[in-house]
């Protein structure tokens, strides 16, 4: 007999997820509150497929990051771009690491790094008086639209049903099964559930999960800046900087700073209910910081900012700030009730992977 299994979120993790189960011979069927897939977190971010090199202060996370670099790139070749010069600077005051600790650290994570000329850095418009050394990279970034069609097809092919505009309210355990409630009506029953949603849920049970924790939100805004320059990726560490990215095979970039990029915060085991989309208002006031930001690390580069914003709700570990570590893991929260933390957009087929191996005996 086939087990059923229920994976709430669609973003890239439950995807993942749903398609390696189906694998195994579960009965998987996806839920997505949405009217897409991969319409959230994974298409509001900016879209790097990390190498690692974003981490100095996590050595962790970095190896996470080059391992699932390799997977995801193998597992999602045509929705994967490097065919541009991607360059990590170390900033020259208020960095919290110094060149010979960003050089170790890329050794011991095993990340091959090239240090370049400063002339090219000028070149490229930034203010070479910020920043000490600079490192070419062969990290790249993730098209998500392409990333979204790939996904749609291989759900498709594997049978998994997919429910959009469909969100969890509850899950009830009952004898040895799931319950399932959502805006739609009751659902089916199944043996396992398998929570993805980047915690930004507020799903209700009969069931008191074990290791509920408080969990950081951020409301965070991205700019989509325009360009006649040929692409590139910049980013500035290791700190409150910038980074600068294409945005997917577009001519386009993405604009990030980390305080200024995010707009709300609060820690608590659930995201607020009030959050809405930011307000016009507070785009303008966002991107007025931002192109400040810009300007003082790119003063001669050319771009115009586009006038759209991504915005999306994220959350990560709280206290994470001396190490900023983003790694992504697995726990059973109730009997057969799993929750995915999603570190980063590369680890997912890893992590769908790990989490096949730990529930194959129910298989």
């Amino acid at each position: 007999m086939k087990h059923s299994v229920a994976v709430i979120g669609a973003g890239v993790f439950g995807c993942e997820i749903a398609l390696e189960l189906t694998k195994m011979g579960f009965i998987v069927d996806l839920y997505e509150r949405n009217n897409s897939i991969l319409n959230e977190a994974t298409a509001k971010s900016q879209n790097r497929l990390h190498l690692g090199l974003h981490y100095p202060r996590d050595l962790q996370t970095a190896v996470q990051s080059r391992i699932g670099f390799e997977t995801f790139s193998k597992r999602f070749p045509s929705a994967v771009r490097k065919d541009f010069p991607n360059i990590y600077c170390v900033a020259r005051e208020a960095s919290q690491v110094n060149l010979s600790e960003f050089e170790l650290f890329a050794s011991n994570a095993d990340i091959e790094i090239k240090k370049i000329d400063m002339e090219i850095m000028r070149d490229m418009g930034m203010d070479t008086n910020k920043i000490s050394s600079s490192y070419r990279c062969n990290e790249g970034v993730i098209d998500i639209s392409l990333l979204r069609n790939l996904l749609i097809q291989d759900l498709e092919s594997a049978s998994v049903q997919v429910f959009l505009a469909t969100e969890i309210l509850r899950c009830n355990r009952v004898q040895n099964h799931w319950e399932l409630f959502s805006n739609q009506g009751n659902l089916k029953k199944y043996n396992l559930v398998i929570r993805a949603t980047y915690a930004a849920d507020q799903i209700q049970s009969n069931f008191d999960f074990r290791n509920v924790r408080n969990i950081e939100y951020h409301q965070t805004m991205i700019a989509i800046l325009d360009s006649d320059t040929p692409s590139f990726g910049i980013t500035v560490i290791d700190g409150d900087f910038l980074t600068i990215l294409p945005l997917g095979f577009s001519n386009r970039f993405l604009a990030y700073a980390p305080s200024i990029s995010v707009l709300r915060s609060h820690t608590g085991p659930y995201p607020p209910t009030n959050w809405g989309i930011p307000k016009q208002e507070e785009q303008g006031q966002f991107w007025s910081k931002l192109n400040i930001r810009i300007q003082e690390f790119m003063p001669n580069w050319n771009y115009e900012f586009s006038g759209e914003v991504l915005s999306t709700i994220r959350s990560i570990d709280p206290n994470v700030k001396k190490t900023d570590r983003r790694t992504s893991s697995i726990s059973e929260t109730a009997p057969n009730f799993y929750d995915v933390w999603s570190g980063k957009i590369d680890h997912c087929v890893d992590i769908s992977k790990d989490l096949a191996k730990e529930i194959g005996a129910f298989a």
